[in-house]
């Protein structure tokens, strides 16, 4: 067994810019890692889009810390999985009441995701990576696809070309980051908007640290 290798891509913009690049796309959002109610069918882009204003004004551009437990029921949303037909996802009915009767459901097939996520940033040792679980770094979104798994390429799965596409367009309106700390320059693996540029130093994280995107 191989396990999975991933792409990942890692970008900051508005919403407004997020709304535009995600309503275009022939895909659905789909909550693929917990359990859904039995009707559950997929989540409606207006719902993803509303989540990512929510997230961009109390985190992103946020001036209070990440200790809160409100924020919590803000980033969970962002966490969301994109496929390109919610019909060929299959489910596996769960018995978890004592009486037998069925009350949710979870996905039970391998098919291959995009996964969208928050990004989180991490300063250390004069240093910075994007890096998965620091909370208190959240400052952009994360989308990763599988390039193969256990060995076998991914290249034509439908799940592909939405994520080229989505790239490309995220790329189309950003560059590559610069962030600066006093006299030192870095350039992380992370692209951000002009747009979003302009008020992204707001975060608390980056001015705890004194870091700014420049």
């Amino acid at each position: 067994m191989n396990g999975i290798t991933w792409d990942k891509f890692y970008f900051i913009i508005t919403p407004d810019e997020f709304e535009l690049i995600f309503s275009s796309g022939d895909f659905y959002f789909m909550k693929t890692n917990c359990r859904v109610a039995l009707d559950y069918q997929y989540d409606s882009k207006e719902s993803i889009f509303l989540a990512y204003q929510n997230f961009w004004e109390k985190i992103i551009v946020g001036k209070r810390k990440l200790v809160n437990p409100e924020f919590t029921d803000t980033y969970l949303p962002m966490y969301i999985s994109i496929t390109d037909n919610y019909r060929n996802i299959k489910f596996e009915k769960i018995n978890s009441k004592s009486d037998g009767n069925i009350d949710f459901k979870r996905v039970s097939n391998k098919k291959p995701f995009i996964g969208l996520s928050p990004a989180e940033l991490n300063f250390f040792n004069d240093k910075i990576s994007m890096i998965y679980a620091n909370t208190e770094g959240m400052i952009g979104l994360r989308l990763v696809r599988p390039k193969s798994i256990d060995g076998i390429s991914t290249e034509n799965e439908i799940i592909t070309p939405i994520y080229k596409d989505i790239v490309k367009s995220i790329k189309k309106i950003c560059k590559k980051a610069k962030i600066q700390r006093e006299e030192t320059l870095f350039k992380p693996n992370l692209w951000i908007s002009e747009n979003a540029k302009k008020v992204i130093n707001e975060n608390i994280y980056l001015v705890e640290n004194n870091l700014k995107f420049i």
